[in-house]
């Protein structure tokens, strides 16, 4: 029988098991064990493909079954920690470059953007025109800006001013939901960053679906309180877009679509 792990956030794991129900066979720490192929979930950090159980006679044992599989292995312990270390020091080292997201910025959040932008691929181009909803205090307009693009930041509170200086920055200070898609016209991204209720959320992306002047959407759905699996799902369920748990959400999801 195929099996998949899904390794959750930390913190997620009774959200990742609620998304896998009935299909779930073993938890061993924040790893989650369900049957059938890889199926695409939010509450995952990452997914393990065709997981194998491996039975060894020794540390040495274990080391030579690895390299005979392949070179480079990461090391998740949930038991037996020393042993485990024992086994990765007799595997090949493995050195990871590190990424560099671009100069500080006026809020941690820019690094969600960053980090979407490295899994997906794709990023705003020079020229193109974003609508930044709930912007304050200007992390992911500054990213943006940065990139080339045009940006209408818009929220009530004030920016940090050395985004509302950037040349290509437009800030609009009034509420994100009071904006009128029709207002701005055509654009090719719209961000969203706004923390409010989910269901709210989704209201307001239906709102600019229904306009149909925007391309590509980026928004986290921010949780309060306990996990809204139901309007998580309907968020997963719109055609062509994508939710998932990055690095640096909290208890948050970020939905896109990118089509």
């Amino acid at each position: 029988m195929a099996e998949t792990g899904y390794l959750a956030p930390a913190g997620f794991v009774d959200d990742l098991k609620h998304e896998l129900g009935s299909a779930v066979r073993a938890t061993h720490g924040r790893l989650v064990i369900a049957e059938g192929a890889p199926r695409p979930v939010a509450w995952a950090a990452n997914i393990w493909h065709a997981p194998q159980s491996l039975a060894i006679a020794s540390i040495g044992d274990a080391a030579k079954q690895l390299r005979a599989m392949q070179r480079n292995w990461a090391l998740y312990p949930t038991a037996h920690h020393r042993r485990a270390t024992l086994i990765t020091e007799k595997l090949p080292k493995v050195s990871a470059k590190p990424l560099r997201f671009g100069d500080p910025a006026p809020s941690r959040a820019y690094l969600k953007l960053w980090e979407l932008f490295t899994l997906t691929g794709a990023r705003p181009k020079a020229d193109d025109i974003c609508v930044d909803l709930g912007a304050s205090p200007g992390g992911w307009t500054w990213v943006l800006a940065s990139l080339g693009a045009r940006v209408t930041a818009v929220d009530k509170a004030a920016l940090a001013p050395a985004v509302t200086r950037l040349p290509n920055v437009t800030v609009l200070q009034q509420s994100a939901f009071a904006l009128e898609p029709h207002a701005v016209g055509p654009i090719d991204w719209l961000f969203s960053d706004v923390i409010c209720y989910p269901a709210r959320l989704l209201a307001l992306v239906e709102k600019w679906m229904k306009a149909g002047t925007v391309r590509r959407f980026v928004c986290t759905v921010k949780f309060q309180g306990a996990t809204d699996f139901e309007t998580a799902r309907h968020f997963a369920q719109i055609p062509g877009s994508r939710l998932l748990h990055l690095h640096h959400n909290k208890h948050e999801l970020t939905w896109l679509k990118l089509s």
